[in-house]
Formats: C-alpha cells, structure tokens, sequence
C-alpha cells in the first residue's frame, strides 16, 4: 500500500511530465500496434479465402458464353466431376451516385459454398434470388463502389436496370466486384462470350490437354488456364501476402525506433525531474529494489494508459482513413502485451539508473540542486 501512495505521489509530482510520456508512448506506439493487427487481418483473409479440400477442386478459366443446364450437363458428363460452381466476369459500366467502371460477374448457385467469404454487411443470396429477375447483387468491400460508400440497401445500376444491393462480402477468391445470380448474365451481356473461372468438384486428374479436349466436346473450346487451388495459392496469394508483410514490418520497425529513441530522452528528463522524491527515500532507508520496483509500476500505469488510448483510436472507424480496419487476435494481444512488458523494463531500468547516478554525484559534490 505504502508503495501504491508512493508511486502515485510520483506521478503527481511530476504530473505535466507524466501527461507527456502518456502521448509520447501513445504515439510512438500507435503504427506498431496497428501493423500487428494488419498483418493479422492479412493472415486471417488468408487463410479464410483458401479452397477447403483444395486438392479434390481443380480451377479452370475459360471464355464462352451463357453456360446453360445443357452445357453444364455435358460438362459433367464429359470429366466425370461429381458437380461444378462457376463466376462469370466482366467489365461494364455500374451506376451509383456516379459512374464506375466496375468488374460484374454472375455465380452460380452452389458457388458460396465453395468459396470462402466473409459477410461484413447484410445478406447473401437466398435460393429464390436465382429464379431470375430478382434484380438483386452483392458487392466486395474492396469494390470502388463499397469504398466510395455504397451499402447494404443502397441501389447500383447496370445498363439502366436496378439492383439492390443485398451484402457486402470480403473475399479474395471472388473475382467480379459487383456480384450476382448467374441467371441475370444473359440478360445482361445478350449473348456475348464471357470469362469465367469453373471449379470441378472432384475432378480426376487430367494432363492439361487431356482436360481441354473433354471441355472442348462439352462447347468450351478456349480454356485459357488450368491450374489447381494448391498452385494458385503458392504462385499468386502467398507472394503477394509476404511482400504485404515485409513492408508493413518495414513501417512499424521504423516507426518503433524512433518512438523508442523519443521515450528514451523523455524518461531520461523525467527521472532527474524525480531525483528529490529518490534520494529522500534513499535518506530513509529504502532499498534498490524497491525504489526499483515502485518504478516499474508507475511505468506500468504510464504504458496501461497509453495503449489505452491507442486501443480508443484503433476502435474508430480507422478504415476510411487507413488501408481498413483491424482484427487483433489472442496472439496479437500476447505482442502488444510483450511490447508493454519490454517497455516498462526499459523504462524503469533507464529511471533507476538515472537517478542513483545523480544521487551518487550529488553526494560527492558533483551536482548541484
């Protein structure tokens, strides 16, 4: 108790300096601790939008046109895949407020089933959403018409027709911005040949050429790729998810630096500040450890308050001003609270050291008050 009464007459005694090192680790740490929730998030993203039982699906992009029940049946008929899922692409004009040239693509039913998502608003579609004509989408959070506020509810229109927009989803392996029931697609594109991306579930291995030859007798003649989830992974998503790491560890490693370098000095102006309040202590009989010890909690208090403050900040809507919000796990919490704990050692160190140096000088004449 002794010790609580005396750490917090410290704070006040110095109250301004101590306001000061709040904002000062608040801020030194803000970026540090947002790059760890970001490369969470990352990793969250990452692992979620990765094919379950990727090994039994195999991806083929194609063009053709509207793929119809016969189509699709022969599909079937022809690789001997127990069922497909497909998305159609293309680029076309999406009215919403203003003009946007957007990717609109159409899925088929069971397509969501298979490919993993994250509902962030809304719904998805329901079953009666693909009978036709139900004027219906949903929209990817990394859509230019998501980031430029279009939402759950909203309207969006495509060559004059309307669209409701039911949800909006993050989701890396959907490929279309606008999203819709793939029996909208004729109607839409009149006709004209589509891209589409088509998932056999399971498939029997086939050699590439083996492959287009079976979808060629099923009217598909212009397969442009055939790759398997476990490659697309390892060629397209991993990549580009390390460099995504190694720049945002470039920022905050930096960014640490010279927040340490700031509290570093401050700590060292705050400890000769409180050299009076350490050497009548000292005059009193206290030991080492415990001047140490009420040090370490006074910088506790310091440190709990500034990522505090950080936490307050990171829960305001940050994502229409930084890249987009943050998901903090139990192990980004471990980090932060290992950061907290290396911080509170370094700053006490630096205190105590500070202090008994100048105490001692003082006692040998060296230092005047």
């Amino acid at each position: 108790m002794l010790a609580l009464k005396s750490v917090w007459n410290r704070i006040v005694y110095n109250k301004g300096i101590s306001l000061v090192l709040i904002l000062s680790i608040a801020a030194g740490f803000l970026c540090p601790i947002y790059v760890l929730g970001e490369i969470y998030s990352l990793n969250v993203l990452y692992r979620d939008n990765l094919y379950p039982n990727g090994s039994d699906i195999l991806a083929v992009g194609c063009f053709s046109g509207f793929i119809d029940s016969e189509m699709e049946r022969r599909i079937l008929e022809n690789t001997k895949a127990d069922k497909i899922m497909y998305e159609s692409v293309f680029q076309m004009t999406a009215g919403w407020k203003e003009d946007l040239i957007s990717s609109v693509g159409g899925v088929s039913p069971g397509f969501f089933q298979v490919t993993p998502y994250l509902l962030t608003e809304g719904r998805m579609f329901a079953d009666e959403d693909f009978k036709a004509d139900k004027n219906i989408c949903i929209l990817k959070e990394s859509s230019r018409l998501a980031l430029k506020g279009a939402r759950a509810g909203d309207y969006v229109t495509l060559n004059g027709q309307k669209y409701l927009v039911a949800g909006i989803i993050r989701a890396t392996r959907v490929y279309a911005d606008i999203i819709l029931p793939y029996c909208e697609m004729d109607g839409i594109m009149g006709g004209r040949s589509m891209q589409h991306r088509i998932l056999f579930m399971p498939l029997k291995q086939f050699e590439t050429e083996a492959l287009k030859g079976q979808l060629a007798k099923s009217g598909i003649e212009d397969v442009y790729s055939v790759m398997s989830a476990e490659e697309e992974e390892r060629e397209v998503m991993e990549p580009s998810y390390r460099e995504n790491h190694k720049k945002w560890l470039m920022v905050g490693s930096a960014v640490f630096v010279f927040a340490a370098l700031g509290i570093w000095i401050i700590t060292l102006g705050k400890a000769s500040g409180e050299r009076h309040l350490y050497g009548i202590q000292k005059a009193l009989g206290a030991t080492d450890g415990r001047l140490f010890l009420e040090e370490a909690i006074q910088n506790i208090i310091l440190v709990a308050c500034a990522f505090g403050l950080d936490g307050v900040i990171l829960m305001l809507p940050i994502e229409k001003v930084l890249p987009f919000g943050v998901e903090y796990g139990i192990s980004v919490l471990g980090q932060i609270l290992g950061m907290g704990i290396v911080l509170i050692l370094f700053m006490s160190s630096v205190s105590f050291l500070k202090m008994k140096r100048e105490i001692r000088e003082l006692i040998e004449g060296e230092v005047n008050w």
